[in-house]
């Protein structure tokens, strides 16, 4: 079995670091060949004292870090990773983040699927039970973005995966020397994910129960946004053949929702259109059944109609999200690229 180091960064995560931090305690993987850290990025909230708290009750199998003064430019997330990835000499590193639940078996799931030309590996982040309208839809739309996920990794050609379920080679990071586009906020996940690939390594999505991370925190819609705003960041630098992609998308929602338009003014259109919106729900209904059978999920279906219903919508606003050059992240104000000369602002 290879040696693995399962890193979490985290500020400011009172609400879910104790869960996050026993769950990683509790893994199951011979001891002498796990190293768990812990990397507090100036937290204000105690959650750093509750770190604290469990490396001491876990009788050392939990480090807990500072992050160092960040002096590369390198994004607030990625200066924390960094400085556990920099101690540990680990053959595989696997990262999560603080506001996720992994399974006992989640570092043996995720390290049985190293194959030798595999660099990296992907899972799903799946939110926990939701309650209410709101968090149905957000579900829907994580396991959308996983369902994709898994499906473009199939395809060989990995474009976007979660920071919080995520594993790869120490030799791929140095093969890269450090992080890809260390300097963008974002893409610890995604961008590294397709630098990995462009390599010439595979990439993986682990499927079953032991490779799936609970979600534990659904997020208010200020979160969601500048979440979304975190991620879409990257989107600007995906290869060619994702951004024609990206704005194919685009244009097919723009078509749809016209298409409805349209059936205000000519009712003989409305068979039609209605069989087109047939054909995606049930697309998409049998594209989130295949990964609820690779993925053990509950409840998946609630909320599933109104989601179709509101997809559309959701992807024309997506674009808008990328376009301002900062955003808010952990109470910080930040840019969109980083520069040594930049400061991070508390807000």
């Amino acid at each position: 079995m290879p040696s693995v180091a399962v890193i979490v960064a985290g500020r400011n995560e009172s609400a879910t670091i104790e869960r996050c931090l026993r769950s990683i305690v509790a893994l199951d993987y011979p001891p002498e060949l796990i190293e768990r850290y812990y990397v507090d990025d100036g937290s204000t909230d105690g959650s750093h004292g509750v770190a604290l708290q469990i490396a001491q009750d876990s009788a050392g199998m939990l480090k807990v870090l500072q992050a160092p003064l960040n002096l590369n430019g390198l994004g607030p997330k990625k200066n924390a990773l960094r400085a556990a990835i920099e101690i540990t000499r680990a053959d595989l590193l696997l990262f999560t983040d603080a506001d996720a639940e992994v399974p006992r078996g989640w570092a043996k799931a995720m390290a049985a699927q190293f194959a030798p030309r595999v660099g990296a590996v992907a899972g799903l982040f799946a939110p926990d039970k939701p309650n209410g309208t709101g968090e149905r839809l957000y579900r829907l739309e994580r396991l959308m973005h996983g369902a994709i996920s898994a499906g473009c990794i199939g395809w060989d050609y990995p474009s976007s995966v979660c920071g919080a379920n995520f594993a790869y080679r120490r030799q791929c990071y140095e093969e890269l020397r450090g992080f890809a586009r260390a300097q963008v906020q974002a893409g610890d996940d995604d961008l590294m994910a397709q630098a990995i690939g462009r390599k010439g390594w595979q990439v993986r999505f682990a499927t079953g129960a032991d490779s799936t991370i609970r979600d534990l925190r659904f997020p208010s819609w200020h979160e969601f946004k500048d979440a979304k705003r975190r991620h879409q960041s990257t989107a600007r630098l995906y290869p060619p053949g994702w951004l024609m992609f990206f704005w194919m998308t685009l244009a097919a929602q723009v078509g749809y929702l016209g298409g409805w338009v349209h059936t205000c003014f000519e009712l003989s259109a409305f068979p039609v259109v209605l069989a087109g919106s047939l054909v995606r729900v049930l697309c998409d209904y049998f594209l989130l059944a295949a990964l609820a059978r690779s993925c053990p999920l509950e409840d998946w279906r609630r909320g599933f109609l109104l989601g179709e219903v509101l997809l559309p919508f959701y992807l024309l606003l997506q674009p808008f999200l990328a376009l301002s050059q900062r955003f808010t992240w952990k109470q910080r104000v930040l840019p969109v690229k980083m520069t040594q000369s930049v400061e991070c602002q508390e807000s």
